[in-house]
């Protein structure tokens, strides 16, 4: 579960940062793959493109997020300890605001990620705000099969709200939830997810609570054998970005051309109370050295520093 941009209460706050930038020619002969380094995104939506750029370390590592340009303007600071890669986004705290953002990547031997642990803080202040205080715990465990391919993912993620705009109101969600894929062929053919959700709203002296069951299923075709290359060397920091439709993991074989998604939510009695279906074709072009250049309907433009 994606966490790192802020949920719920959250998103009043939040916006989604996207990038733009004329992609660089080279002729294959001049290039080494193995000195490619991925630096830079262009992203477009309805709003406009952007470009955003990845500050590396004398190890090739991913150290800062930032967009283009002056000021820059920091998304996320990357740092490294251990077998942990500490994520942060930079923090607000003034009269009016403060908000806190972090996410843990814990490392296993085979450099893939074991444990994700997502925290996230929204404090809103009076007078200039009615008060509020909002936590955000997300923990998600990854297990993978023999040839590193994600084959389950567990989650659990716990919401807690704090308001009070003239009566305190208090708001807690509990979600627990598992993913599981269906690999072949060296490609994720299928993921099947189900998530449970109970919420508690405590407000006028009562105690509200619901429960939510959300059953999914995303199936992905490879008719058009996308090749799965890229500069993979900062994996774990890159899949916070969902750059690409599957999990950014140099072990796959291909990225899909089409993705079928649909989701169905009941509630505590077993009525249906939401339902989606969608379909996506999707794009992917490369370089002249083979390395995507960008995907997602070039939604995404993947800049190298070669």
């Amino acid at each position: 579960m994606k966490l790192f941009l802020m949920k719920k209460a959250m998103v009043l706050f939040a916006g989604m940062i996207v990038f733009f930038v004329f992609p660089l020619s080279c002729k294959k002969n001049d290039v080494n793959p193995d000195e490619v380094r991925l630096v830079a995104l262009e992203s477009t939506d309805s709003t406009g493109t952007y470009k955003t750029v990845f500050d590396l370390d004398d190890l090739g590592r991913i150290i800062k997020v930032h967009e283009s340009g002056a000021p820059q303007v920091a998304i996320m600071n990357v740092v490294y300890q251990n077998n942990q890669i500490i994520i942060t986004q930079p923090q607000t705290n003034n009269d009016a605001i403060t908000t806190i953002d972090s996410v843990v990547l814990i490392i296993n031997a085979d450099n893939r990620v074991q444990k994700r642990i997502a925290t996230s803080f929204l404090e809103t202040k009076p007078p200039l705000n009615l008060p509020q205080r909002t936590y955000i715990y997300d923990t998600t465990i990854y297990e993978y099969d023999g040839a590193g391919l994600l084959n389950k993912e567990t989650y659990r993620q716990r919401d807690s709200t704090w308001f009070n705009p003239g009566q305190v109101q208090i708001f807690l969600s509990i979600r627990n939830g598992m993913s599981t894929y269906v690999n072949s062929n060296g490609n994720v053919m299928s993921t099947n997810s189900n998530l449970e959700s109970t919420s508690s709203t405590y407000q006028n002296g009562t105690l509200y609570t619901s429960k939510h069951t959300i059953m999914s299923n995303t199936s992905f075709e490879y008719a058009k054998g996308y090749a799965n290359k890229t500069d993979f060397r900062n994996a774990a920091v890159l899949d916070e970005l969902n750059l690409l439709q599957i999990h950014f993991n140099r072990n796959y074989k291909n990225l899909p051309d089409k993705i079928k998604r649909s989701s169905e939510e009941k509630d505590e009695r077993g009525t249906i109370v939401s339902s989606n279906a969608t379909n996506s074709d999707i794009v992917v072009t490369y370089n002249s050295y083979g390395f995507i250049t960008s995907a997602n309907n070039g939604s995404h433009r993947f800049i190298y520093n070669r």
